[in-house]
């Protein structure tokens, strides 16, 4: 059994539950390497993060952003799956822009990066937190991101 509380993954990080989950699932994959693989994810591994996860394939140079897979949990939240879509679609600008932000983080920093966004045009004013951790084939670049995604509800 787990305790309530739950340890910072990354200096920064909210002590929130799934961020912590996969912060620990990310660094086990890793082992003693810098950047684990994408082929060793297994989305089966995590049952308690379905929904709150999105894969990001990172295509080129300058790089974008794929969802591979986008959770079904979050886009309960927005409204919309973006499953197979560019971030470059997403719209308006602003949201755009600041998970292009969010996801180019980890590139640069090749470590997993938090970022939040507050979402007030839903029925209950949220924080969506983000964990974005850096994955790589050649161990060199990052060509994907598994990204946690918690929804923490705030006081209207």
């Amino acid at each position: 059994m787990r305790p309530a509380a739950v340890e910072t993954p990354l200096p920064g990080v909210p002590p929130l539950p799934l961020l912590h989950l996969l912060f620990e699932h990310w660094s086990t994959l890793r082992g003693g390497l810098r950047l684990p693989a994408p082929a060793a994810f297994d989305i089966l591994d995590v049952p308690r993060l379905f929904g709150h996860l999105h894969l990001i394939d990172v295509i080129g140079d300058p790089a974008r952003f794929r969802f591979r897979l986008f959770g079904t949990t979050i886009a309960e939240f927005g409204g919309r799956d973006l499953t197979g879509r560019w971030v470059d679609d997403i719209v308006p600008m602003a949201w755009k822009q600041a998970v292009v932000a969010a996801f180019q983080e980890p590139l640069r920093m090749r470590r997993p990066c938090y970022s939040r966004w507050d979402m007030d045009g839903t029925r209950q004013p949220l924080t969506l937190h983000r964990l974005a951790c850096p994955m790589s084939t050649d161990g060199r670049y990052v060509d994907r991101l598994i990204v946690g995604v918690e929804p923490v509800a705030r006081p209207r």
